[in-house]
């Protein structure tokens, strides 16, 4: 099954940050896959969902800030 976001969500990744485009989701064994349209360059690259991190979410007091220390690539 594909999900593509409504309002793409701004991420980070191994090699920057970007916009979450869409998902594809694989079985439950398998990690979910993610493109990511680059904000350096607008490149669109393929991601594990162990991979990626949303950027900032309120409700998950998710910031900018804690980023690196709750989610170290």
């Amino acid at each position: 099954m594909i999900y593509e976001f409504r309002t793409p969500l701004l991420c980070t990744t191994p090699i920057g940050d970007g916009f979450l485009w869409y998902m594809k989701h694989n079985s439950h064994w398998d990690n979910d896959e993610y493109t990511v349209v680059l904000k350096e360059g607008g490149h669109v690259k393929h991601f594990l969902s162990n991979q990626v991190r949303i950027y900032t979410n309120a409700t998950y007091e998710i910031t900018p800030e804690n980023l690196t220390s709750q989610f170290p690539f």
